[in-house]
């Protein structure tokens, strides 16, 4: 199944609803990110972006699925890390693929 892309815009909403749907706190969010809890606020509240490894802390502590967590990670321009290495293993076929060759 192909992920839902998710607007830029509603993916700092979303990352709040999902960590309130799966009743984390911002601190364990912060915990598993490795920042301090007041850099998850800024993120929540508009005032930083998200960083990749923020996100990905939002996926593992909210038990996303992998489609979700693929559709937060291109929402931001993250390519996931099992397509990047797939990517770095056989770069000539992702360009036959995006050529239609």
């Amino acid at each position: 199944m192909k992920p839902t892309p998710i607007e830029r815009d509603n993916l700092v909403e979303q990352l709040v609803a999902a960590r309130m749907g799966a009743k984390v706190s911002a601190r364990r969010v912060a915990f598993v990110a490795r920042v301090s809890p007041a850099a998850i606020r800024h993120v929540e509240n508009g005032h930083n972006r998200a960083t990749a490894r923020i996100l990905r802390a939002y996926i593992a502590t909210c038990k996303m699925d992998r489609d979700k967590a693929d559709a937060v990670l291109l929402a931001w321009g993250i390519v996931p890390d099992d397509v990047l290495s797939r990517l770095q293993q056989e770069p000539q076929r992702l360009c036959a693929m995006v050529r239609g060759a």
